[in-house]
């Protein structure tokens, strides 16, 4: 890998851009009502529909899908496995550098000036990146490379990005001239690819499921992670009345000493909700669509097919007629009964309207600086090594030891609110809290629920009960 080499690298992060799709799917809605268990669905993952677990705060499942672009399609990621890496996504940005200047050459009929090596030649799009890198030397346990250019003779440490305790005071960036730095991520990248396999994911869309806790208690914490880049799930029970009361904690008290809501009444406060945090004036968004659980109590009662859907329909109707009509913009046409019970075409049509739903947003297909994508790259790297929070001079002398930078704070911060709005990392450019990016959102959310949490988490915690039980 020549100066030509790095510099083609260079150029793909300058003047690179990249198109993103992220579904972020919002699971909200009152106590009881099969949320989690709708959830598991959605990540079609195992039910036992007998052992019913209630959420404690928020359940964040941050791109636990993947979504074909070109089928729509849903493939489940492993719920052990790490923060994916975008290695992928920056070798396919370099491929089509090296593409666009191997057709320049052609026009141009002239020898390429300065050539560049065998690895980096580009036959077609499907070129495996193993077959293309046969001629760097491979690392040896030391994790060492060394480059294959004669003169001067460079050496890359390969061990990711040294900043493993990114929040500790003695964090030192990488000493590396800027020539040094830039192939040193070169490498790594190609190491990356060629240990991650296929690039087969390139056309799909990461897909992050937020399961909401129903109890009225965590309503004061529940604002704060609102976006309006998202989807909506208002979930309900068909198999309820509007005017039942939910047996929730009894843990409001209105001006007049009212202890419990109506479903009606939640279902309200929920749409009013994303009105509120995260409508525009134009109405445009976000969707929400509306599903009803335990529609297999129905059945149960009116086997009669005809009959069943009559009281389906009649339920939504009544739903929707209770909403406000300023909120009521954000409801998408459908209703979706499901059987949580069972594994049925109801989760596959839900699945295919969420996306949808989210190809209909203006952000999707947003185009975004490739440059951005190292500094996502490298937070991925700190998640999974564990990192949990990182403070903003951190993350500028992160950013100051990538190939390109993100070059002002301004730019850094619109990196910062593009990835807390798409669900990744929590940033708020409050003034008390701007300098603190939340790499974990479950971390955060943790915290919240070990201050505010729901009377039935606190009993089962022996520690808090027998300081607290006749509160209780």
């Amino acid at each position: 890998m020549d100066k030509h080499s790095i510099e083609l690298y260079k150029r793909a992060l300058s003047e690179g851009k990249e198109a993103v799709y992220n579904i972020r799917v919002m699971v909200v809605g009152h106590y009881g009502v099969g949320k989690t268990t709708l959830t598991k669905r959605l990540l079609d993952e195992d039910v036992d529909i007998n052992k019913r677990e209630s959420t404690n705060g928020i359940d964040v499942h941050v791109k636990r899908c993947k979504v074909s672009l070109e089928t729509g399609q849903w493939e489940t990621v492993a719920k052990d496995q790490k923060v994916g890496t975008v290695c992928n996504r920056l070798l396919n940005l370099l491929k089509k550098t090296l593409t666009t200047e191997k057709e320049v050459v052609v026009i141009e009929n002239e020898s390429t000036v300065g050539a560049v090596n065998e690895e980096f030649e580009v036959v077609d799009e499907d070129t495996s990146i193993e077959s293309n890198s046969q001629d760097i030397t491979e690392k040896n346990e030391g994790a060492e490379v060394v480059c294959t250019e004669p003169e001067p003779k460079m050496k890359v440490t390969l061990t990711p990005l040294e900043v493993e305790n990114v929040t500790n005071e003695n964090f030192q960036p990488l000493q590396d001239t800027k020539e040094e730095n830039i192939l040193y991520h070169l490498k790594a990248l190609i190491e990356e690819v060629q240990h991650s396999g296929s690039t087969d994911n390139l056309n799909m869309a990461d897909v992050s499921i937020w399961d909401f806790a129903g109890q009225f208690v965590f309503y004061a914490t529940h604002q704060v992670f609102l976006s309006r880049r998202a989807v909506y799930l208002l979930v309900t029970d068909v198999s309820k009345s509007m005017e039942d009361m939910v047996k929730d904690d009894e843990c409001f008290q209105d001006s007049i000493g009212v202890k419990h809501w109506k479903i009606s009444e939640f279902a309200n406060f929920w749409l009013n909700s994303i009105h509120e945090f995260c409508g525009s004036s134009d109405e445009s968004g976000p969707p929400v669509l509306l599903v009803g659980t335990r529609a297999d109590k129905i059945k149960q009662l009116f086997p009669e097919k005809t009959k069943q859907m009559a009281i389906i329909n009649n339920y939504f109707y009544e739903l929707r007629s209770l909403f406000h009509k300023e909120s009521i913009s954000h409801l998408i046409e459908e209703d979706f009964p499901v059987d949580n019970t069972i594994k049925n075409g109801s989760i596959d049509l839900l699945k295919k309207k969420i996306v949808e739903s989210a190809k209909a947003q203006s952000y999707w297909g947003e185009i975004i600086p490739a440059k951005w994508i190292t500094l996502e790259n490298s937070i991925a790297i700190l998640k999974n090594e564990g990192s949990k929070v990182l403070h903003i001079d951190m993350l500028r002398r992160l950013n100051n030891t990538l190939p390109v930078p993100i070059e002002t704070d301004e730019v850094l911060k619109l990196f910062l609110r593009f990835h807390h709005e798409s669900g990744n990392i929590l940033y708020y450019s409050d003034d008390n809290l701007g300098d603190t990016i939340v790499l974990d959102p479950q971390w955060l959310i943790d915290a919240f629920k070990s201050i505010i949490t729901a009377r039935m988490f606190c009993c089962k915690s022996r520690k808090i009960f027998r300081k607290f039980g006749k509160m209780f």
